[in-house]
């Protein structure tokens, strides 16, 4: 999923779909229930009841392409939204793949350096005791 632009649009549909629909079942879903172009180039991502698979359309330079996953435990979760579709990132998509709960997660607090203490060298320090403790990689190894 990672040669996709940053723009590239994800969109997930909120109602279960039937499955067993192929490239122009699910183009025409894309066009009547979610109001969407499947032509524009953005992933569209359907599940069905069960949610233990959803598969993935997308229009390439060449054609359709669908994609299909399936977990052997657990189920994906459907967004919780009054709208037909809901638009998701890179990032959701992939912990959505993975069998994630992107509800249950949360991103990681970044810590914010005032260049103040980037000049006396705080920055430095604080990469030093992550690498340390077990944090860093590489990049505390090259401050030493």
């Amino acid at each position: 999923m990672t040669g996709f632009l940053p723009t590239t649009g994800i969109f997930v549909a909120s109602a279960p779909v039937d499955l067993r629909r192929a490239f122009d079942g699910l183009a025409i879903l894309v066009r009547n229930s979610l109001a969407h172009d499947p032509l524009d180039g953005s992933l569209y991502v359907f599940s069905h009841r069960r949610r233990d698979r959803i598969k993935i359309l997308f229009w390439g330079p060449e054609g359709y392409w669908l994609c299909t996953r399936r977990l052997d435990k657990g189920t994906f979760r459907r967004p919780m939204r009054d709208e037909p579709v809901a638009r998701y990132t890179r990032e959701d998509l992939t912990l959505v793949l993975g069998g994630i709960d992107r509800v249950q997660t949360r991103p990681l607090a970044l810590r914010e350096v005032s260049a103040d203490a980037a000049r006396r060298g705080v920055f430095k320090t604080l990469l030093a005791e992550e690498h340390y403790l077990g944090y860093g990689s590489a990049v505390g190894e090259n401050l030493k």
